[in-house]
């Protein structure tokens, strides 16, 4: 299971020795922690407000999560780029879910929501106070970005990090825990959680 670790921190890992280590430091302190996801989510479906509880509590959740420091609207109008990920989720059924996290200033929020109704998000949002899902996850990545997007088991700890969307080796290690978390029972051994 080490050999996990070595592997998705060498494809996560860019140019610079001291960020390197960084990184490092900040994934073995996030990797195997259990995350908070604040039950009261707001969900949107092409910016309309919807009722969805099942998305957080798939056997695997790959938490996709735009914080205030990004241009929201921005991170809308990309989404599509998602098409691929979210189509491998639909061919797994309700065992894999990818949840957008979108966590605005209350001023930006109306922008946000403007932005979701704008380019016809086809698939549900969810949207949070920011400190909401920041207080109760002291772990999190906060100025990280590369660690904004996060998988995580049934009992939502952090198995791996990453945006995998223009990453090909990235995103099949995922499709790889992601199978295992499936077929597994939702849960992976603690070896795989810390290098």
């Amino acid at each position: 299971m080490k050999n996990y670790f070595t592997l998705f921190l060498s494809l996560l890992v860019s140019f610079g020795s001291c960020r390197n280590r960084q990184l490092k430091n900040d994934l073995e302190k996030f990797l195997g922690t259990k995350l908070t996801i604040p039950a009261n989510l707001q969900a949107t479906f092409n910016g309309k407000d919807t009722l969805l509880t099942d998305f957080i509590k798939e056997k695997a959740k790959l938490v996709v999560w735009i914080d205030s420091t990004y241009c929201s609207s921005c991170q809308i109008s990309k989404m599509y780029e998602w098409k691929e990920i979210l189509s491998y989720a639909d061919s797994i059924g309700h065992q894999f879910s990818v949840l957008f996290l979108f966590t605005p200033k209350k001023s930006d929020l109306p922008s946000v929501r403007i932005a979701l109704q704008t380019y016809k998000i086809d698939y549900p949002v969810f949207l949070a106070d920011h400190d909401e899902f920041i207080k109760p996850n002291p772990f999190l990545p906060e100025h990280d970005h590369r660690m904004h997007t996060f998988l995580l088991d049934a009992d939502n700890k952090a198995l791996l990090a990453g945006n995998p969307v223009n990453n090909s080796q990235l995103w099949e290690l995922y499709k790889s825990v992601i199978e295992k978390l499936v077929n597994k029972n939702s849960r992976l051994p603690e070896q795989l959680y810390k290098p």
